[in-house]
Order: C-alpha cells, then structure tokens, then sequence
C-alpha cells in the first residue's frame, strides 16, 4: 500500500525560556512538502524500530524476531530469532536486542554473535547505542554499560523509574524514568558515570532522544521538550489535543525531529506523524499515517520509519522526507 500525502501540519510560534512551556500553535509552516507513505507488513508484533547500514531492523514481539527491511527497496530480507526481544539499537557494526539478556545480532552477516547476561531478575526495557558502547535500562532500575569492544558489562548505574527509556548523545546517556508522577530526567555522564538530574516540571516524561549536542523529551504526552544543558530546557505545545492526542514516540534524524502521534483509538482517526524543527520546537509539517496502534519511530536512511501493530496485524510505515 502506498500512499501520496500532503504535509498541511501547522506548528506555533511563542517565546520560550528555562523550564517554560511556550505555545506554539497557529504559524504557517515553513515549507510545505509532499511525503509518500508505504505500509509494509512485518508479521505479528512490531514494537521497537532502528535504523543503520541500510536497513530498518524491526523488533516482532510475537513471532520473537528481528525483521530486516531493506531501506532503499522497503522489501522484508530477513527475519532473525531472537527470544522474547524487547528493545533495540543498531549501529554500522552491531544490532543490540534486549529481552532477559541482551543480544548482538552482526548486521551483515545477520548472525547472533554475543549474548551479554542480564543481572538476575532484570529485563531490558530500554536500548541505545553509539559505535563503542550499548546502553540498556532495565525493569530492575539499573542503566548498564556493554562495552562492544568485549560485549561485556562495564558497569550497572542505578537509575529512577519502574520502565526507564534511553538515548545516547555525544556526551550524555538520558534516562527517563517512564512512570507516572515522576518528571525528572538523568544525565548520565558516559566517562565518570556520574548522574544529575533535571527537573522538567511535569506529570510523566515519555520517549527520549538525542543527537547534535541535545536531547529531546516527550512531557505530559503532548509536549515536547528541548535540552541542551544540565540546567537549561525549552518545552513547546505542540497544538495536540489531550483528550484524543498522544506522542507516542520520538526520533531524531535527517535533519528533524520526528513525532509519531496516536490519535482516537476507536476511530483510528488522527494517526499522523509530526516533523519538527529541532532547534525551535515549531512544527514543520504533519503527515497523516493509517495506523491503528503506533509503537515506536525512527529516522535515517532518507526517510522517518513507524512501527504500527494491532490484532496480530502489524506494519512499518516509510515516510519519505
């Protein structure tokens, strides 16, 4: 299925300061664009989504396997095994999956080549990873440091939160705590492993990424907030509706930030995906999406990748950019 759509997203211009929450809604976005949207089916449970060596790599929760798709055809190559995976992240050199353990899948040769114990009791909630290391959060309140030199574990930093989410930027690991009630984000230093955290004055922080000397964090399920120190954030009303909208995931890539958007569950009506400017928080563009159960996003390989999956029914949609 592939379909030609319209970006028509109109994003809000405010002024924004330390710890604010400036609305944005109601300026014309600056360029307009077409964006094709391609469903492609990837079996029964498509959860998390990564992207490297010209390839998306696709966790299937219910057939328990990573799918390859090739990027540039958007055609399933290969389906790898993988128990009861949960979480992912792919560099040139590696595909780390998490689950009870954490396995290394060579994105080559498509084999499973380590598989990094999990302290007892642990299950992998959360996976990043840059050229040298992998980063995982566990259920069990531990961010553990694979170094992929050895695939070994380094270290175990204790963290907050019951289903802490993870990104890696290029002088920080950032932790959300992914629990109710709980708004403060963790810095992680990657070298002394020492943490701080930041307030962002919310009910509930949800997805997390980053890249280019920032970090970006879902809050309140509607917002999206900016950090580019240990001190200093930005946070910017999206114009989402808190009733029927819900971010569900962010990515940052290709020039943008990108939000995968729910929109009414019974309806299936207002799925759509957000290109946002990442530096100003203003929304660029709006590209509705047939999902039915958005998961999770990602962004390279020229274009935006959504995981969408219901009633044993599930697809990636490519978003050309």
């Amino acid at each position: 299925m592939s379909l030609s759509l319209l970006v028509v997203g109109a994003a809000c211009d405010g002024d924004g300061g330390e710890g604010g929450g400036d609305e944005r809604a109601g300026q014309t976005p600056s360029e307009a664009r077409t964006s094709e949207v391609t469903a492609i089916a990837v079996g029964a449970g498509a959860r998390e989504v990564a992207v490297s060596a010209g390839a998306v790599w696709v966790v299937d929760d219910v057939d328990e396997t990573v799918v390859r798709i090739d990027a540039g055809t958007g055609e399933v190559t290969d389906e790898i095994e993988v128990q009861s995976p949960r979480g992912i992240a792919a560099t040139d050199d590696a595909v780390w999956v998490g689950g009870s353990e954490l396995s290394r899948i060579d994105p080559n040769s498509l084999a499973v080549t380590a598989v990094v114990p999990m302290t007892a009791g642990s299950t992998v909630d959360g996976v990043a990873a840059d050229d040298e290391t992998a980063w995982v959060t566990t259920e069990g309140g531990l961010l553990v440091e694979v170094d992929a030199a050895t695939n070994s574990v380094v270290e175990e930093i204790p963290i907050d939160g019951r289903f802490p989410k993870v990104a890696v930027g290029e002088d920080a690991v950032w932790v959300t705590p992914g629990e109710f009630g709980a708004s403060e984000l963790q810095r992680v230093d990657p070298e002394s492993a020492e943490s701080t955290t930041i307030d962002l004055e919310g009910e509930q922080l949800g997805s997390v990424t980053a890249g280019n000397d920032a970090a970006w964090v879902v809050r309140d399920e509607v917002e999206v907030c900016r950090i580019a120190t240990d001190t200093e954030f930005d946070c910017a009303d999206l114009g989402l509706d808190a009733l029927d909208d819900d971010i569900q995931s962010i990515a940052f890539g290709e020039g943008a930030l990108w939000a995968a958007v729910q929109g009414d569950a019974i309806t299936d009506e207002g799925y759509r995906v957000l290109r946002i400017d990442p530096e100003s928080l203003v929304v660029l563009g709006e590209i509705d999406t047939p999902g039915a159960s958005f998961f999770d996003i990602a962004a390279g390989e020229g274009a935006a990748w959504v995981t969408d999956a219901i009633a044993q029914d599930s697809s990636v949609f490519k978003i050309e950019t």
